[in-house]
């Protein structure tokens, strides 16, 4: 149904008091939403919801009112997304992909307002619903994931190693070799933030082996254990380390890697005390960039790094570097 019908359906509907109102309501909010008109679609959800909850059905009101509260935390509105998904957590039956769904929706709302260690007990009860009713392996592994992510904003890296190893398993299993490859990831950072070492030795090695080929995730944890060589006070072995992730992520097409690894070997050859080469290595990282994202957006990334250079050294040593930068440019 295009959108002027259905806004005319939606009419006739509320004028004859037609109990299909509450569900044209749900399907616009639906069209509204894929149009990026959120408060619009806010707006026809609560009527929805409104009318169900005053017909008396309350899993329609359930549904309805975890549907309102997603679209009301994408639009910021955070205190009225916990009250409706509170309310839809209330009506849904136990056991229920209704309820699995309403505390995941807690969850992250919780996770958005400060508060990461409720949001892992919301998605604990979203993951005990789920074991009653045999969610798939990869919506269970994203509930792990999301509690890695949780308890990794409390401050809580440990745990959120055991909950990202979780996920990497399942996702393994269910043949999600990228989003495993991720979470292993996610695991090693996890392990590396906790001071595990030999954990995190063999979380590295595990995810490097899942993703041999994959030049995004070795690059990622190349700059993980460069970032490891640093605290254990090796800045050769960082700067190798480093200067090989960005030769990864190149060979990758990674950018975020890219530009990761170029900041950092710029902060490392500046500390060895090679200005040249710290210039370099971010005069570089801007151009490649710009030729990604566009240069505005590259400006945005590698303009700060380079002005802090000039405060550090001085104008005219900075500019003595920019020019030698320059001179060994041009052709001989």
């Amino acid at each position: 149904m295009d959108r002027d019908a259905l806004d005319a359906a939606v009419m006739r509907a509320a004028v004859q008091r037609d109990p299909a109102l509450a569900g044209l309501l749900v399907e616009r909010a639906a069209d509204r939403i894929a149009a990026g008109e959120l408060a619009e679609a806010a707006a026809d959800l609560r009527s929805a919801a409104d009318l169900n909850r005053d017909a008396h059905l309350a899993l329609d009101e359930s549904r309805v009112r975890q549907a309102l509260s997603t679209v009301q935390r994408s639009l910021g509105l955070f205190e009225e997304a916990e009250l409706d998904v509170r309310r839809a957590r209330e009506l849904a039956p136990e056991k229920t992909p209704f309820a699995v769904a309403a505390a995941t929706e807690l969850g992250e709302v919780l996770l958005l307002t400060g508060r990461p260690r409720e949001a892992v007990a919301s998605y604990r009860e979203a993951l005990r619903h789920g074991a009653s009713i045999g969610i798939i392996a990869v919506a269970q592994a994203a509930l792990h994931r999301r509690i890695a992510i949780a308890f990794t904003l409390a401050g809580d890296p440990a745990d959120a190693a055991i909950a990202a190893e979780e996920a990497a398993e399942l996702y393994a299993r269910a043949g999600h070799a990228a989003a495993a490859t991720r979470s292993r990831i996610e695991e090693a950072t996890a392990l590396v933030e906790a001071g595990l070492a030999s954990a995190a030795t063999r979380a590295i090695a595990d995810a490097r082996a899942a993703a041999p080929n994959d030049h995004g995730a070795q690059a990622e944890l190349d700059l993980l254990e460069s970032a490891r060589a640093i605290i254990e006070r090796d800045p050769a072995r960082a700067l190798t380390l480093a200067s090989r992730a960005r030769q990864h992520a190149l060979d990758g097409n990674a950018l975020l890697p890219y530009i990761a690894a170029a900041l950092a070997i710029a902060e490392l050859l500046e500390r060895a005390g090679d200005r040249l080469g710290a210039y370099a290595s971010l005069a570089v990282g801007w151009v490649t960039a710009g030729d990604k994202i566009g240069n505005d957006l590259a400006a945005s990334i590698f303009r700060a790094p380079l002005e802090a250079l000039r405060t550090r050294w001085g104008q005219s040593e900075f500019d003595a570097v920019k020019a030698d930068y320059y001179a060994r440019r041009q052709p001989s």
